[in-house]
């Protein structure tokens, strides 16, 4: 039984067997990565650096010698391709981790 018109558009008429037609494959889409994390001043990031980092990546930084840490030390690679920005801050002080 043909129902006609469709109940949804389709671009190939109903009743048309498939054999022999297969859709073209589309070209993969460039992966989003992002690139270096930002600079944070007084601070260094762990681990050896990368040139690129997948969606979801973390990167931690800790404060240089003599720098109180303030704030999260880790930022995430988001779905854009963009680093969040960073919230960590390293005071003049005594070295030492502060979490939040």
């Amino acid at each position: 039984m043909l129902v006609w018109p469709p109940p949804f558009p389709t671009p190939i008429p109903l009743g048309v067997p498939l054999r022999g037609w297969l859709p073209r494959r589309l070209a993969p889409l460039p992966a989003v990565q992002c690139g270096p994390p930002p600079a944070v001043s007084n601070a260094h990031a762990f681990g050896k650096p990368k040139q690129r980092y997948e969606i979801g990546s973390i990167v931690r930084y800790r404060c240089r010698r003599g720098f109180t840490q303030r704030r999260s030390p880790v930022i995430r690679c988001r779905e854009d391709g963009t680093w969040e920005p960073p919230q960590l801050a390293c005071r003049p002080g005594e070295h030492r981790t502060h979490l939040g």
